[in-house]
């Protein structure tokens, strides 16, 4: 996997929130994630930047990415956009009692390398990671790692990121509620 170092962008990263799938084209897709229970249907792709996640249920699509700012990006079913770090958390709700609840931190001060054991220890049936070896530094490793968990009536995903010019880890914990939904 080549990964230019100059497409990584040192500036901060957005946040976008889209009611509506996004086009496969729009990004740099190092590797595609689907899974499904019975009411949803999950599909991340993982970017040079970070992550494009698309929830479906019934005929809802949810879409959050993060990309770096003038990343070309759809205007249409836009919900939200911002730049990180600014909000700490983002929740919406859609017109039958679905609820999305987004939370951000990134962590400055993260040892990179320890955590980056840490998570591969954690790899599983429901998490993955995702190393980019070219673009390690002597701060520490590149990487993303996706873990998620559903019931029912809830589907959590959490996703870290390192990556040079982050200056930190960047950590998206993202969950969806449908317990009020008949």
């Amino acid at each position: 996997m080549k990964i230019s170092r100059r497409n990584i962008s040192s500036v901060p990263l957005s946040f976008t929130l889209y009611q509506r799938p996004v086009h496969p084209e729009l990004f740099k897709i190092y590797r595609e994630f689907d899974f499904s229970t019975k009411r949803f249907n999950v599909t991340v792709w993982v970017t040079n930047h970070c992550h494009v996640l698309t929830i479906s249920v019934e005929s809802i699509h949810i879409t959050e990415l993060i990309a770096r700012p003038g990343q070309p990006l759809p205007a249409g079913a836009l919900l939200a956009k911002f730049q990180l770090p600014c909000e700490k958390r983002h929740t919406h709700i859609f017109g039958n009692n679905l609820k999305y609840h987004c939370q951000f931190d990134i962590n400055r001060s993260a040892c990179l390398k320890k955590q980056h054991e840490e998570l591969k220890q954690r790899c599983g049936k429901k998490s993955k990671l995702i190393n980019f070896p070219g673009l390690s530094t002597d701060t520490g490793p590149a990487f993303t790692f996706i873990e998620s968990y559903s019931s029912d009536d809830e589907l959590k995903i959490q996703t870290q990121h390192s990556r040079p010019g982050l200056d930190g880890l960047i950590t998206t914990s993202t969950t969806v509620d449908l317990s009020e939904i008949g």
